[in-house]
């Protein structure tokens, strides 16, 4: 089959985003995600490539590789994984609180967030 006006674009640049979870001294950073969302509703669903989870390791360290450029939300919880990300009402919930960026094609830009520790 021939398709008239379709555009396809490959590209080996990709925007990378890292920081740092910082967390109470009496907390652990590991037990903490930071997922990367777009601040559009269009792009929130299963199997979105605008979609990211990392884990922050034991220093609180992420990276995210690999979301198209554009704006987004970046929330960090104790309360999802990767089975959560489909859900619109946990990404509405993390909205309210996330920091909002923009990334361009091949940007790096890093972070600095803080994870609270749920009450008991």
């Amino acid at each position: 089959k021939t398709y008239d006006a379709v555009d396809v674009t490959l590209t080996d640049v990709s925007t990378t985003l890292t920081g740092t979870v910082n967390v109470a001294g009496d907390d652990l950073p590991q037990a903490y995600a930071v997922i990367a969302f777009p601040t559009t509703r269009l792009h929130w669903h299963p199997v979105s490539r605008h979609i990211k989870l990392a884990y922050a390791d034991d220093r609180g360290r992420f990276v995210i590789k690999g979301v198209p450029p554009g704006e987004y939300y970046v929330a960090v919880t104790r309360a999802a994984d990767e089975s959560d990300l489909q859900s619109t009402v946990l990404l509405d919930k993390l909205a309210v609180t996330a920091t909002k960026i923009r990334l361009f094609e091949g940007q790096r830009q890093s972070l600095q967030l803080v994870g609270t520790k749920p009450r008991r």
